[in-house]
């Protein structure tokens, strides 16, 4: 019995072990100094995805807690807290999500503590160990983008060319990056650049910039208020300068003009980092973790602000890019269905002229109704002689006058009556035509109206695939690069994102030519701009989408919908208004029937000519 047990007491010890193991690691608690670079306006939400990385990855593991540390704005005070967070004996690792005090701290000639520097820009600039890939300095890992900057100006100036472009950044991280201006200089040689730093207390900062600058790159600006720091942006773009961020493309959403970086980056650096974090708590040595971080570069950009400072992208950077404030046009007048009708009603000239024939006909008719009306006439006259044998003979009258009262009736008259009938009905042949004619118009401009919207989903559509295409591409890149893919499936992906460029340049046609053909049914400018409103079911109807279900939810009820439908078609249709008007014209046989708006006409019998 005892022998029988042993395996079974051996396995329970085993488990045992594990969950007491397991429940040591979840008790454990990990105190993490978090250092800024100073009270901060713009840079909450960096760090609170530094700290929620960290936690969702170490959570059932580490009980981690943060000790924020906050510098003023200096390098002196970026290292007085850095002496306080390696002196107190509760901090067993220290985290710095202070861009100037990443640069300012990567290059300490020792760290006594883990230390986890996630934003140096690059090694090279601001003298940061590096060994074949890991930092190779007891207690220190950091992570660096190696994305060179002339990539990001290659970027830039594909969307605004520029030659004197200011960097616009805040002054404590111009400082902690003294080789920084050589370096962006020497990957664009051609460019005249300039600094311009922001000292937290002056914040007109469009009158700090040069008088020549005709674009701006926008480098970190952590102590710049929010509000002004979109009036900033809006400065800009009233000045008509192209405004470039090196930060992320939330800024271009803000109002900037073109971003190469994503905010997506943050979020995966801010993973990268809490995988170093997490293997030094798990034992290993912080020198030995990773430096490397590629970002993944993606051009944005504001049209809404492209268009502010008259700037046009080409085709293909737009295809490329992914484009804010979307290339359907959002400025100009809001069109509806209802709308779109009312103006094509409005605006064509067709119409107005039939309109003066129908007011013109309307004259004949009254015309020729005037031949069977009764005729008044008055006549007069006054007769004056000379002296003559026959006046002084009582013959005749010296002056004499006379006055005639004249009534006339035509009791009847084939001429007449025929000439007032076929007026009669070549009038209502013009109203209904009118009538057909206006049908007409209403059904082309709605079409036209609804084609354009068709075009804009399409085009949104294609962008989408052109999206995923890219990030497709990206992800095998990223197989490739691990070995678990071979280069078939990146070419693959590049030709279906070759195809996807082409289809986003046919869709932009598309919806261009689409909303040309709206204009010229709205008799408007062809490149008029306009913002079209997606209608609603119940819309353009007077029951509402609920009540008009009811009378189609079964095939009887839809029966008697399609009847009802034919009917009121036959008796409103003008096409066959105008039909029995000339019929009516030909053999005299009289019709009654109802126009398009409602008026009812009585089509005469006409005597055959």
């Amino acid at each position: 019995m005892f022998t029988r047990a042993r395996p079974v007491f051996l396995l329970a010890s085993l488990a045992t072990a594990f969950i007491v193991t397991t429940f040591s690691h979840a008790q454990t608690p990990v105190t993490v100094a978090v250092v800024t670079d100073g009270p901060l306006y713009q840079l909450q939400d960096v760090e609170a995805t530094f700290r929620d990385e960290l936690l969702s990855l170490t959570a059932g593991e580490f009980d981690v807690e943060f000790k924020p540390l906050v510098a003023e704005w200096s390098a002196t005070s970026v290292e007085q807290v850095m002496q306080q967070a390696y002196a107190d004996p509760t901090v067993d690792m220290v985290m710095v999500v202070g861009i100037a005090a990443n640069q300012i701290v990567v290059s300490r000639a020792n760290f006594p503590k883990p230390t986890f520097l996630p934003f140096v820009f690059n090694p090279d600039i601001v003298g940061a160990p590096s060994d074949n890939g890991r930092s190779g300095t007891a207690n220190l890992n950091y992570l660096a983008d190696q994305i060179p900057i002339d990539q990001d100006f290659a970027a830039f100036r594909r969307v605004a060319p520029f030659n004197r472009v200011a960097l616009i950044s805040d002054q404590v991280i111009i400082n902690s990056l003294p080789q920084g201006p050589a370096t962006i200089q020497r990957a664009a040689p051609d460019v005249r650049f300039s600094v311009v730093g922001h000292d937290g207390v002056r914040h007109d900062l469009i009158n700090l910039l040069p008088d020549d600058t005709d674009a701006v790159m926008l480098g970190g600006l952590p102590r710049l208020p929010a509000p002004l720091f979109d009036q900033f942006l809006n400065d800009l773009a009233d000045a008509g300068i192209p405004s470039f961020s090196l930060v992320s493309e939330a800024e271009v959403r803000r109002g900037a003009l073109a971003a190469y970086t994503t905010l997506t980056d943050f979020t995966r650096l801010a993973r990268r980092n809490a995988l170093n974090m997490q293997a030094v708590m798990l034992g290993e040595r912080a020198q030995d973790q990773p430096i490397a971080f590629e970002g993944k570069r993606q051009l944005t950009i504001n049209l809404k602000t492209a268009r502010r400072i008259g700037l046009s992208p080409r085709f293909d950077v737009l295809s490329e890019a992914e484009v804010i404030e979307d290339d359907i046009e959002t400025v100009g007048p809001v069109l509806t269905l209802e709308r779109v009708a009312r103006l094509a009603l409005e605006n064509n000239l067709g119409l107005a002229a039939s309109e003066l024939d129908v007011a013109l006909g309307a004259q004949d008719v009254k015309s020729a109704k005037a031949n069977l009306l009764p005729q008044l006439s008055i006549g007069a006259s006054r007769t004056a002689r000379r002296d003559s044998a026959l006046i002084r003979g009582a013959g005749s009258a010296e002056r004499s006058s006379s006055g005639a009262l004249t009534l006339n009736q035509i009791v009847w008259s084939d001429a007449a009556l025929s000439g007032y009938q076929q007026q009669s009905l070549l009038q209502q042949g013009r109203i209904a035509r009118f009538s057909a004619q206006r049908l007409d118009q209403i059904l082309d401009a709605t079409t036209a109206y609804l084609q354009a919207l068709r075009a804009d989903n399409q085009l949104r559509i294609q962008q989408d695939n052109l999206r995923l295409s890219k990030a497709n591409l990206d992800l095998a890149v990223d197989r490739v690069r691990i070995g678990s893919a071979s280069n078939a499936d990146v070419f693959r992906w590049q030709a279906n994102l070759a195809a996807a460029r082409s289809s986003v340049l046919a869709a932009q046609a598309s919806s261009q030519q689409a909303r040309e053909a709206l204009n010229r049914a709205l008799n408007q400018p062809i490149s008029q701009p306009l913002q079209l409103d997606v209608p609603t079911p119940g819309a353009p109807f007077s029951l509402t989408p609920a009540e008009f279900e009811t009378l189609i939810d079964n095939p009887k009820r839809f029966g008697w919908y399609i009847d009802f439908s034919i009917e009121k078609g036959l008796e409103r249709a003008p096409e066959l208004a105008v039909s029995v008007a000339e019929y009516s014209s030909a053999v005299g046989e009289t019709k009654i029937i109802d126009l398009s708006d409602g008026t009812r006409v009585t089509l005469g019998a006409a005597s055959a000519m």
